[in-house]
């Protein structure tokens, strides 16, 4: 692979290590000028550590990277700016406590200063053009704290446009895992529009049509190795997950057979919530209105609405982190009135959050201490003195089932890619032994390959005494998982279905209907 005048990026045998683990082993890569570069591959194959290091997060151990030819070493991300490189995170890098307008202007000098000051008024109006180019209509003096994941991601796109005279090379790192199907076609529009305008664009996503929608090329990396750069029309699909993982995407959306599928005929619930009303807490949040259902004995309930319909809050309900003004909650046919995620814990209720960065991590702590972390007192001798030996068999033991990789405890968990962070917060709560598992986006912004690995445990949780609530907008995985089906809106439920009632076409003709 050697340079020509159109290779905007050029990166030889790169090699990464982490304690344990070779990262990346010698990749080869090339970024043409004014193209739409796709990256693959499963979480832990190294695709995140390639963009670090490419926007100077992270050194190489070994290998070379050249701009336009001309050999380069960041030492840090202010390294790669310089050469006309930045990164769009997966996971929102951005000041919760300071406004939209004041994230996207954050380290830029802005053009619009009178007198060496900005005015309030000048940097809003400019933070409404960028905020437009993005298709996000919103307040510009919004705290980004009040924004929902999606909307937060927007943000981060619009601040790398307000750089655009400065960058020549955008990584985006699954910029689309937290978009609705609007949003993500405003994006690839934006994204068409931006290489037309001379820009080079690294995009990484683990939504496989995404990379034959937006494309020119995809390169597929697997276990830190380069399997294949590859042009859009001369690749399927199929070859893309094979390569990936080894498995047909088939397979990958049969997760429970029918015959593995609950009859709820002769079940019992063990858990009933009857006309459940709440007040929202922030103006982000969608108020539920009279919502009933039950969940049976061996059951796998998949909840599903589109944005803004109520599905996290209902999780957050069940578990007191939502307000109740009306309704009642029955568990094990006993009326329970649960005010905290602790005493939902002891009730033998859990709740895996969408957010697992802010809410279900210790991101300073290794992936042990995350994991033992809920259950420390109850292992612990008299409560009191930490059981070492037991903490690091019980770690060990779920770092095989999960498939976590590296497999070391002791790595901080921020290090991990975000399938794994995944697998180490349902690890966690696993080891609380609970009877109600309630997963809330549990494959968001994850590879195919975790997708089926994580969709699997879910189904192997369910047993003659436990159930599972699954809080997804992904149609595929409410489809491959539940015995039942509730489609919210607004807030309200508009049916439950019998999984045997429902196909792909028939539950986007309700989703359909509910939006209107």
């Amino acid at each position: 692979m050697e340079y020509d005048e159109k290779t905007m990026l050029l990166t030889k045998g790169i090699v990464k290590r982490f304690p344990g683990v070779i990262a990346l082993k010698g990749i080869d890569f090339e970024l043409y000028e004014r193209e739409i570069h796709a990256l693959a591959g499963q979480n832990g194959s190294g695709k995140t550590t390639f963009l670090r290091i490419i926007n100077g997060i992270l050194q190489p151990d070994a290998g070379e990277i050249y701009i336009k030819g001309q050999k380069v070493y960041f030492k840090s991300p202010l390294d790669a700016k310089k050469f006309g490189i930045t990164m769009i995170h997966q996971e929102a890098t951005l000041i919760p406590n300071l406004s939209i307008a004041e994230n996207i202007f954050l380290d830029i000098e802005v053009p619009f200063k009178r007198f060496n000051l900005v005015k309030k008024d000048d940097l809003v109006e400019k933070a409404k053009e960028y905020l437009e180019h993005v298709g996000l209509i919103k307040d510009p003096l919004t705290k980004v704290k009040e924004l929902r994941a999606a909307e937060r991601q927007l943000v981060q796109v619009a601040r790398a446009l307000a750089r655009e005279e400065e960058i020549k090379i955008i990584c985006m790192d699954e910029p689309t895992s937290a978009l609705s199907r609007g949003e993500i076609v405003h994006l690839f529009n934006l994204m068409e529009d931006l290489k037309k305008r001379g820009k080079s664009i690294i995009f990484v996503t683990h939504r496989i049509e995404e990379i034959f929608e937006v494309a020119d090329r995809v390169t597929i990396l697997r276990d830190g190795n380069k399997v294949i750069t590859a042009k859009i029309n001369e690749i399927s699909p199929k070859d893309v997950v094979k390569l990936m993982i080894g498995k047909d995407i088939e397979s990958i959306h049969a997760v429970r057979r029918e015959s593995e599928r609950t009859i709820i005929e002769y079940k019992t619930p063990i858990l009933v919530v009857r006309h459940l009303y709440t007040v929202p807490s922030s103006p982000t949040e969608t108020a539920l209105k009279d919502i009933s259902f039950e969940l049976y004995e061996g059951e796998i309930l998949g909840v599903t609405g589109l944005l803004g319909s109520g599905k996290t809050e209902l999780g957050k309900a069940l578990i007191g982190l939502s307000r109740i003004v009306r309704g009642e909650i029955r568990l094990y046919g006993k009326k329970v009135d649960i005010n905290s995620s602790s005493m939902a814990r002891k009730l033998g209720i859990v709740y895996v959050p969408e957010d697992r960065l802010r809410e279900g991590l210790v991101l300073g702590m290794n992936v042990k201490d995350n994991i033992i972390l809920p259950s420390i007192t109850r292992i612990s001798m008299g409560k009191l003195i930490r059981r070492i030996k037991l903490e690091n068999e019980k770690t060990k033991e779920y770092i095989k089932i999960l498939n976590i990789v590296p497999p070391n405890p002791l790595i901080r968990v921020d290090a991990l890619s975000g399938g794994n962070k995944q697998k180490v917060v349902i690890a966690k709560f696993i080891e609380t032994s609970p009877r109600i598992f309630i997963f809330d986006e549990p494959t968001f912004g994850i590879d195919v390959g975790a997708k089926f690995e994580i969709r699997s445990l879910i189904a192997s949780l369910v047993g003659e005494r436990s159930g599972v609530i699954l809080l997804s907008s992904d149609i595929d995985e409410v489809l491959s998982l539940s015995d039942r089906i509730m489609v919210l809106r607004d807030g309200k439920a508009i049916g439950i279905y019998n999984k045997k009632e429902l196909n792909r076409e028939k539950l986007i003709d309700i989703l359909s209907s509910s939006s209107v």
